[in-house]
């Protein structure tokens, strides 16, 4: 295959029966040869399934070595990539339909650096909450509770992991995903960065992809445990100390507020 326009990352985690329906939706929908697809495997237990799916598809896997988080393993598919726009996306996702050469020239008709986020709806058709956002504050975190609101936003300051788009050589220039980030908030903070590089974060819900949601998850403690690490760090990077020590309070004693 000569050099793909899009290079798309899948990261597994204890998600190959979904990725493999993933995949089977992506390949029905698009033309194979203006794209790719890297897997890259954070789960020792899946690889002679993921591996098996070469039978199938076109497909590359590159093997983590065990649980790196979302961050290295992605940075690690970005690496190998061929394509002048990368696409990271979970892999319980579905793909609608034809759309990789529109996300292409959405890039295409801009010299300006930007990271493209796409609409990720449930089963259902409704959009995720926490597809997109705005900068992220305390009291940003608390209104994120309340109903999802300006579906048709198409600047914000940052877009879901789980769907997201942007030139290969912006993201090697802006150094990838934080890898201090294990799961949870590196997408917010390359946003952050990315913008602080002048880079446009834009929502365009003209693109979708279905997701399932949580399928590649520890448990509901666990992965409480994560989110409220990443977001700690978040902030220690990029807010103030006075809005650390109050969300050190909102922390611990968020049953209150929530």
């Amino acid at each position: 295959m000569e050099h793909p326009a899009i290079s798309l990352i899948f990261v597994n985690y204890r998600s190959a029966r979904y990725l493999e329906k993933a995949l089977r939706s992506l390949f029905r929908a698009e033309n194979q040869g203006t794209f790719e697809v890297i897997i890259v495997n954070n789960d020792a237990s899946e690889s002679k399934t993921l591996h098996s799916f070469q039978r199938a598809y076109p497909i590359q896997v590159l093997e983590a070595g065990g649980n790196k988080g979302f961050g290295t393993a992605a940075n690690l598919g970005a690496e190998a990539a061929r394509g002048t726009v990368l696409g990271f996306l979970n892999p319980d996702v579905e793909w609608p339909g034809k759309q990789l050469e529109a996300i292409q020239e959405v890039f295409s008709s801009s010299s300006e650096p930007a990271v493209l986020g796409i609409s990720l709806l449930d089963a259902s058709g409704k959009e995720a909450r926490f597809g997109r956002g705005q900068e992220v504050s305390l009291l940003r975190i608390i209104r994120n509770h309340l109903p999802l609101q300006n579906t048709s936003s198409r600047e914000v300051a940052w877009v879901s992991g789980g769907a997201l788009f942007i030139p290969r050589t912006f993201f090697q220039k802006i150094k990838g995903f934080d890898q201090e980030f294990f799961l949870y908030y590196e997408d917010v903070d390359l946003c952050k960065r990315a913008r602080q590089e002048g880079a446009a974060i834009r929502f365009d819900p003209r693109f979708t992809v279905t997701h399932f949601g949580g399928k590649s998850q520890d448990s509901r403690s666990l992965q409480k445990e994560r989110y409220y690490a990443s977001q700690k760090r978040y902030f220690e990077k990029h807010r103030i100390l006075f809005e650390q020590q109050l969300l050190f309070l909102f922390h611990r004693f968020r049953n209150f507020f929530l």
